[in-house]
């Protein structure tokens, strides 16, 4: 397909992408312009090739990522200027680890040659073997409440009703048309796709097919399923039009250079995604901030700023940009917060796993479960507590929660229960009940406190049950043992994510609290010693709101302080079932321990509840 564009009498130029177009293969072939290799020189007279600089040293160790980077240089061996290629791009990006992914056939033709190419594909693989990519369209939003409306603006006037259309409950009508969406509404065609048939299977065995529109004239059938229906196991051409490649040819054929020569890497040319300066302009009437707002995909607002806040100066920062601007919320509220705030060293930022030959992310053996992560190099961990660890914490974690609030995926609980209040009581409800060891009489007082509160403390698993209170990411273990800091103090990623699982934010917040706030042990025998510290809260909650409030909802925050008195209040009731039980789970030092941490505990709680109010007052101003 490409030849056949290049030898037309036009010399059509074609643009190739995805998994095919990138590869090796395609590369020697020369039916594409993408060449995969990492980066390197190449001499087009004796065809010297190197990949490393004067000192043997290899261009990405040197931080090179594409080869139109690397600087101008002349052949060693006969004087030619050198090539500069090579992007880097690894065989498993597209077809992963195990060569299981489908190929993607990408192809960019010009508008004139685009019909062309298609009508070659029937000639090269016959005309029972290639369709046209079918589309079905569905009922949008926005439609199916109009049809919804329509119906009953009918109704009402077929039954000569004095009531209009304001009669009919809004809510309803926007009830019964979200049952209508995503129906399917029509069939298309997909602009550019070619489904091919193998040689020795028909058509009729994945789908029907169609004449385009009902034109019985066309020269073309169309998949009556949609062509993702058939995603995996069918081929898919995309022959997509497009105006970049006859922008070049133009300018080709005007100025008589051929696209192939230009320099990749000229300053001046670069600079221009930076600075309308080389642009030599007598006035700038359109306030341009960078001279690439006529460039295709670089002209729109976003790409402007794009480029003014990231300042690109190589093509790889051209590359990085024009994948940033593709997708949600990939680009605004993520990677450009990272640019803003200086971060440069984003692969030290999370934790990376490494996958397995079978692609799994973990592996057994004799019977224990182990897991690998690339090592972060140059960090350091923290312990200890004080005002500004805690700020720190706070920011950190609500960052985390942050991160993972729109996650897709649903994680399962890692530890069944963990946090569940109500789980929790009844524990304690079945030790008193069973009262193994004979303790109950002297704790009664105690149980009757914990009875008091029960029902105000399981108000989260109610409000969750109501739909009022959601479930987020958390980490389940918040301290600063668990955050990974730079050699220069700045925090890095947060690590130990074994007991990461869905859970109300209460868990990340007061399960801190409970531990950094208490001015005495966990097992403190004199609980005048015991406080909860506000002097720790105050700046912990102000950096957990600070990077958290943007998905909070106002019911979470209020509750933030109960989920200070929570948690100190879950680990009383803990605590004290295991002492009537007899001491079974926690390991104790002396026979009265359980006994002492539940009376620790509970001495923390009344402290936290005595501080309550200024809990309140102080997030109130965080807002």
């Amino acid at each position: 397909l490409i030849k056949m564009a290049n030898d037309e009498p036009e010399h059509y130029i074609v643009g190739s992408r995805g998994s095919v177009g990138s590869s090796i293969a395609a590369t020697m072939a020369n039916i594409t312009e993408v060449n995969p290799l990492p980066p390197h020189y190449h001499c087009p007279h004796c065809h010297y090739l190197t990949f490393e600089d004067e000192d043997g040293v290899n261009f990405l160790k040197k931080g090179y990522k594409s080869g139109f980077d690397l600087p101008d240089r002349t052949c060693p061996k006969c004087g030619t200027p050198l090539k500069q290629n090579g992007q880097n791009i690894p065989f498993e990006t597209f077809l992963g680890f195990s060569a299981n992914k489908v190929p993607d056939i990408d192809l960019n033709f010009e508008d004139q040659s685009q019909k062309k190419a298609h009508n070659y594909t029937r000639i090269l693989l016959g005309e029972r073997n290639v369709f046209r990519a079918g589309t079905i369209e569905t009922v949008a939003d926005k439609t199916a409440y109009g049809y919804v409306r329509g119906y009953f603006e009918d109704m009402l006037k077929a039954q000569h009703s004095a009531k209009g259309i304001e009669s009919i409950n809004p809510t309803y009508i926007a009830y019964l048309a979200s049952k209508c969406q995503g129906v399917k509404r029509t069939t298309g065609q997909h602009p550019g796709g070619i489904v091919v048939v193998p040689a020795d299977r028909s058509i009729y065995d994945f789908t029907a097919v169609q004449h385009p529109a009902d034109d019985l004239e066309s020269n073309w059938l169309t998949t009556h399923f949609d062509y993702r229906s058939m995603h995996d196991e069918l081929l898919k051409f995309d022959i997509l039009g497009h105006v970049d490649p006859m922008a070049m040819r133009y300018y080709r054929d005007l100025t008589g250079v051929k696209i192939e020569d230009i320099p990749m890497n000229d300053p001046r040319v670069l600079s221009l995604f930076t600075s309308p300066k080389e642009l030599h302009l007598h006035r700038n009437y359109l306030n341009s901030i960078t001279g690439a707002s006529a460039l295709p995909e670089f002209g729109t607002d976003l790409a402007q700023r794009m480029l003014s806040e990231a300042k690109p100066k190589t093509f790889n920062d051209l590359l990085i940009i024009s994948g940033l601007s593709h997708g949600t919320d990939v680009w605004q509220g993520n990677a450009e917060d990272l640019i803003l705030n200086g971060v440069t060293d984003i692969k030290r930022r999370c934790l990376k796993f490494v996958p397995t030959i079978d692609g799994k992310y973990y592996t057994t053996h004799q019977g224990q479960c182990w897991r690998i992560m690339e090592y972060i190099t140059d960090c350091v961990s923290r312990t200890g507590v004080s005002p500004e660890s805690a700020y720190i914490v706070g920011s950190t974690f609500g960052e985390f929660q942050a991160m993972l609030a729109d996650i897709p995926a649903s994680l399962g609980e890692t530890i069944k229960d963990f946090h569940n209040m109500e789980f929790r009581l009844q524990q304690l409800r079945e030790a008193v009940a069973a009262d193994a060891a004979g303790r109950l009489a002297e704790v009664k007082r105690l149980v009757d406190e914990l009875e008091a509160r029960a029902d105000e403390m399981c108000k989260g698993e109610r409000l969750y049950r109501e739909g009022k209170l959601p479930k987020r990411i958390c980490h389940c273990d918040t301290k600063v043992d668990n955050i990974l800091f730079d050699k220069e103090g700045q925090v890095l990623c947060v690590i130990d994510l074994d007991t990461v699982m869905p859970n109300f934010v209460f868990s990340d917040f007061g399960d801190f609290l409970r531990s950094a706030a208490n001015t005495g042990a966990e097992d403190e025998a004199d609980t005048s010693k015991v406080e909860f510290n506000m002097d720790i809260f105050r700046p912990f909650a102000e950096g957990y709101i600070k990077s958290a409030k943007s998905f909070l909802t106002p019911l979470e925050i209020e509750n933030l302080p109960f989920a200070a008195c929570l948690f100190p209040y879950m680990q009383t009731v803990r605590f004290l079932a295991d002492y009537i039980n007899g001491d079974t789970y926690y390991r104790i030092k002396y026979p009265e321990h359980n006994l002492v941490r539940s009376k620790a505990q509970f001495k923390l709680l009344q402290s936290a509840e005595a501080h309550l109010d200024e809990m309140k007052e102080f997030i109130a101003k965080q807002l």
